[in-house]
C-alpha cells in the first residue's frame, strides 16, 4: 500500500461526501488489511453529510474474504446489495 499512498491521498472517499446515493460497507471483522474502523467511521461521516449509509461488519472475516463467492462473507454482501436492490 505504501507505493499508492499519494494517490490514496488525492481521493479520499469520505472528502466526496455526500454521494446521494444508499450505501453499505460490508467489511470483516478480522481485516488486517484495511481496519474495519475506517468503514465504520466513514459510515458515521456519511449520515452525518445527511447520506444513508449502513455499516455490515462480518465476524471473522478477513480482508479478501467479503469477495470470495464460496465463503460467508460473500453471502452477507449478496444480501445486503439484493436489499438496496430491492
Amino acid at each position: 500500500m505504501d507505493e499508492q499512498e499519494p494517490r490514496y491521498r488525492a481521493a479520499p472517499p469520505a472528502e466526496l461526501l455526500p454521494l446521494g446515493v444508499p450505501q453499505v460497507l460490508v467489511h470483516g471483522s478480522q481485516d488486517d488489511v484495511v481496519p474495519p474502523s475506517m468503514s465504520r467511521n466513514y459510515q458515521v461521516r456519511a449520515a452525518e453529510r445527511g447520506d444513508r449509509a449502513t455499516f455490515v461488519p462480518v465476524e471473522g472475516a478477513a480482508h479478501r474474504d467479503v469477495i470470495a463467492a464460496d465463503g460467508p462473507a460473500w453471502a452477507v454482501a449478496m444480501d445486503e446489495l439484493e436489499a438496496l436492490l430491492a
